[in-house]
C-alpha cells in the first residue's frame, strides 16, 4: 500500500514492496531460507518463514505433482 502524501508526489511503489517481492521469488525459486534471510539482513531465518514463506498457488501445484510421483 503507499500512503497517500506519496500518491500525490507520483510513486506507485514503496521500497518495501521491491524487497518483499525479492525475497518471496527467492524462496519460490528454492533458495533456501537461511540464504534468503542472510540476503534480507534477517538474524533470524525463522522471521524470513514467517514473511516470505506464504503458500503461492504454482508451488502449491508443484508440491501436489511431486506427492502424486511417489
Amino acid at each position: 500500500m503507499v500512503p497517500a502524501r506519496s500518491r500525490r508526489r507520483g510513486a506507485t511503489h514503496q521500497p518495501h514492496s521491491a524487497r518483499h517481492t525479492c525475497g518471496t521469488t527467492l524462496h519460490l525459486r528454492g533458495v533456501p531460507l537461511s540464504v534468503v534471510a542472510a540476503w534480507l539482513g534477517h538474524t533470524d531465518a525463522s522471521v524470513t518463514a514467517r514473511i516470505y514463506a506464504h503458500s503461492q498457488p504454482d508451488a502449491l501445484k508443484a508440491a501436489s505433482v511431486r506427492l502424486g510421483g511417489l
